[in-house]
């Protein structure tokens, strides 16, 4: 487990490589504690997308442990694992899907409607409906049949209690 110290250096060093430190000041303003600093510190990383690498107990299980397959630089498997995808010591960049750019085009051009994208008539709901179409959604239900459910119940409606 790293000190709240290392992990702000290590934070800081992030900050320093994705040129956020303008931003980190802004959001450190108030922060006296180190833990404050070190939160707003990721908040600022999490918006471009940088966030923490889990922390993982070490098990060392012999030689093949070390043995990395293809490997001309002789590295180890961990040095190996933490130079693939290191933004800064403790940090990662997020990856995103490298294909996504040309499934858009692809599904645009042929005129069908992304995986995953709200229909046309989304936008039409209020808040209380969309709310209830993504719940639908989420549990499963077919985009019909999330909107027959709204149209039957009507949406979402906040209750007070008081």
């Amino acid at each position: 487990m790293k000190s709240v110290e290392t992990r702000f250096a290590e934070a800081m060093d992030a900050l320093k490589k994705a040129g956020r430190n303008k931003q980190f000041a802004e959001k450190a303003k108030g922060c006296t504690t180190i833990e404050a600093k070190l939160n707003a510190a990721e908040a600022v990383l999490n918006d471009v997308g940088v966030v923490r690498a889990k922390e993982s107990i070490k098990k060392h299980n012999g030689p093949s442990d070390n043995y990395v397959e293809g490997n001309p630089l002789g590295r180890t498997a961990e040095e190996f694992r933490e130079n693939g995808n290191s933004f800064s010591p403790g940090y990662i960049k997020e990856v995103t899907d490298p294909c996504a750019k040309g499934d858009k085009i692809l599904f645009e051009a042929l005129g069908i409607p992304m995986p995953g994208a709200k229909p046309a008539e989304y936008e039409k709901l209020n808040e209380g409906q969309k709310k209830e179409y993504d719940f639908a959604r989420m549990i499963g239900l077919s985009e019909a049949d999330a909107f027959r459910l709204v149209k039957i119940t009507g949406g979402y409606k906040e209750v007070s209690r008081r």
